[in-house]
């Protein structure tokens, strides 16, 4: 795939753009494009298409795509959705290389619109013309002036920088990803809107984005997906080649992701097979807006730190605390600090040199004073990151500008990355950011926002990217010993099907007491909902009458099923669930199992197959965990065993089509070894 992404050269990087139904009304959105290109200083050939002029606004303007001189290699398509497939015929005619296509009425718009979305692609691809949209508003560069946008937040100006950002909502890209993002000091070089993606789709355009130097890191703000494939690897060759990419995806609920579908037509899939996706492939997931523009601004600063190790200067003994609780939170150490210099403790005797550092309302008076005291916090070997708590300090102008000034001088000196806490003037924060200083307002969001930065993980490998697809037919519930036969490996507690009551009471001679009987009913998975398990069957005479209760219990529900007996294993009840998903393929859940499984919902998923190295990982994200590693007093499980057995059903579930759901239901695992004592397959047929 990924080389495939090179003939994005022309169409990212033109020196010829043609806007087709350009405007000489620079406020409409013809005449958007065409007024950013002269107003930023595009050095390439631009043309415009309008039979209305011979002109438009001071470039030349020709009456239709034929019109053209050969080899233009962009056209912005400013025409509506039923001229669009005649103007990407022509412009393959002319030898462009692509377009975008800004028209809305396509696959968002419903049956009629996907037919026509459909026959778009077909006839860019026999023409040999790439398109980014339908249904976006474009895309820019602030570095080289290309506009191909009729994008309204350059109205108020632009920031170049080293950030890029791609979308499949233009709205959201171009509001976080331009404007809040330019508000907040963060420079950008790339806005991509992929829109309805009929062709280039937000992978193809990682992954070119991942070969342009000096691309510091790569938002993307993604609603669904069609390949999964494309995207896992282009987002891993971004992580490979030392660039952060953070996620926004948006459609977690069943209403939003609905409304994905409806409005670009892709799958949005389940919310928590995104997380195991996205982290497999070496991405961060933003919680939210304001997340991501928190993780863009940390992930773009010049310098990177060497460890998770914080050095904290604050104005205020009561922002240390905040500081120290949220490092704590966020599992960041912060390391005691040596001994000061005798001439800085003799200038600055109030201050507690330790860490956190406390410089106190004495640098009201001393504010000179701040630059040595972060010279000599950057100093200390123990010590990664600095974080600088000035409040509202650098809003006067008085202390802000002798403040601001330390604060950039001993950022300058180090190798270290400093981030300033509080609010500035615009003048200062400039001068900040020019320095590669960051500026953020709240004492917790930073420190929780530079952990995720810090513990932002690499491509897991192998990574998992393609996947058999599932079989198709009818679903049919599979339980008891056929369940077992699809599952081999799978240690499963030994059953025996007990007949009648004689045999009831019989088969405790086998089974170990205390046993379990249970009915096994073809396509039931919840036995227990309506009474067919009985616990702690000590005695013959328990076993009769569990026997006849259970059949009784059938009777009633009007159900059929054989009786099974087993031995109640004591232990820590886990489960692990494997299923597909429609965007990722296969699954596998782990986590804490019992009836509680659904209560608590304390699982973590990852793509299948999966690893042991993978599943114990996993386990320590349970909240769970310390029940795995033994707590009080109680022997830890076999971790060992327990990640053979995720292993084991994650690669049946990956290798098997017809498996379309697993669910192993309580999984008791104990010092020694683990078994499965219910199971329950959802098998195509």
């Amino acid at each position: 795939m990924l080389n495939a992404s090179r003939s994005l050269d022309r169409i990212f990087a033109p020196k010829s753009i043609v806007v087709v139904g350009a405007s000489n009304d620079p406020r409409r959105i013809g005449g958007r494009p065409l007024r950013y290109l002269r107003d930023h200083g595009f050095d390439g050939d631009v043309y415009g298409v309008n039979p209305k002029y011979d002109e438009v606004q001071g470039r030349p303007c020709l009456p239709d795509i034929a019109s053209l001189p050969d080899g233009i290699d962009l056209a912005v398509l400013m025409l509506a959705s039923a001229h669009v497939i005649d103007a990407v015929r022509a412009c393959g005619a002319k030898g462009i290389a692509g377009c975008v296509v800004t028209a809305a009425g396509f696959a968002e718009a419903g049956p009629e619109g996907r037919v026509r979305q459909e026959e778009l692609a077909r006839v860019a691809a026999e023409c040999g013309v790439r398109l980014i949209g339908p249904n976006t508003i474009g895309f820019r560069n602030h570095n080289t002036a290309v506009y191909a946008t009729f994008g309204t937040d350059i109205d108020s100006g632009v920031r170049p920088g080293n950030v890029a950002v791609v979308a499949q909502s233009g709205g959201l890209g171009g509001y976080l990803g331009a404007a809040q993002l330019r508000d907040r000091g963060v420079g950008t070089r790339w806005m991509i809107d992929t829109g309805n993606e009929a062709d280039i789709d937000c992978a193809e355009c990682v992954e070119f984005l991942s070969r342009e130097p000096g691309i510091s890191v790569i938002g993307l703000i993604i609603e669904g997906c069609r390949d999964s494939t494309l995207l896992l690897e282009s987002i891993a060759t971004a992580r490979h080649r030392g660039i952060p990419v953070v996620v926004l995806k948006i459609g977690r609920s069943e209403a939003g992701a609905q409304s994905v579908q409806l409005h670009t037509g892709a799958l949005s899939g389940q919310d928590a097979v995104w997380d195991a996706a996205l982290a497999a492939a070496g991405a961060i997931r933003a919680r939210d807006e304001a997340h991501f523009i928190d993780l863009v601004r940390i992930l773009d600063m010049p310098k990177k730190p060497a460890g998770s190790n914080l050095g904290i200067v604050t104005l205020s003994g009561g922002v240390a605390t905040v500081l120290l609780d949220a490092a704590e939170r966020s599992d960041i150490a912060v390391p005691p600090v040596g001994p000061p210099p005798p001439d800085l403790k003799a200038r600055l005797p109030l201050v507690g040199f330790s860490n956190p550092l406390d410089a106190s309302g004495q640098m009201a008076n001393t504010p000179d004073g701040l630059e040595p005291l972060i010279d000599y916090m950057l100093g200390q070997d123990s010590v990664d990151v600095v974080v600088v708590w000035l409040a509202y300090a650098l809003l006067s102008d008085v202390l802000g500008p002798v403040m601001a000034e330390g604060v950039t001088n001993a950022a300058l000196r180090s190798d270290k990355p400093v981030i300033v806490c509080g609010m500035a003037t615009p003048e200062l924060t400039e001068q900040l950011i020019k320095d590669g200083v960051a500026l953020t307002p709240y004492p917790t969001t930073t420190v929780e926002v530079l952990a995720d930065c810090l513990r932002q993980p690499l491509p897991q490998e192998p990574l998992r990217t393609e996947f058999a697809p599932a079989a198709v037919g009818e679903e049919q519930i599979v339980t008891g010993s056929e369940a077992e036969a699809l599952l081999p490996g799978v240690p499963f507690a030994q059953q025996y099907v007990v007949a009648d009551r004689e045999a009831a009471g019989a088969v405790l001679h086998t089974v170990e007491a205390p046993a379990v009987f249970k009915a096994d009913v073809p396509g039931l998975a919840h036995k227990s909902d309506i009474g067919l398990v009985r616990l702690g069957i000590q005695s013959r005479a328990e076993a009769e009458d569990a026997y006849e209760a259970l059949q009784l219990a059938l009777e009633k529900a009007g159900l059929a099923g054989e009786i099974l007996a087993q031995r109640q294993y004591a232990g820590l009840e886990l489960f692990v669930g494997a299923s597909r998903d429609a965007v990722f393929g296969p699954t596998i859940t782990l986590g804490l199992g019992g009836i509680f499984v659904e209560v608590f919902e304390d699982t973590v998923t990852l793509l299948a197959p999966c690893s042991r190295d993978n599943a114990l990982e996993a386990m320590r994200r349970l909240k769970g965990w310390p029940l795995l590693e033994g707590v009080r007093g109680r022997k830890p499980v076999n971790l060992e065993a327990f990640a053979a057995l995720v292993e084991t059903v994650s690669r049946l579930v990956a290798e098997t089509p017809e498996i379309a759901g697993v669910d192993l239901n309580p999984v008791i695992a104990t010092a020694n070894a683990v078994v499965a004592v219910d199971v329950v397959v959802k098998k195509t047929r």
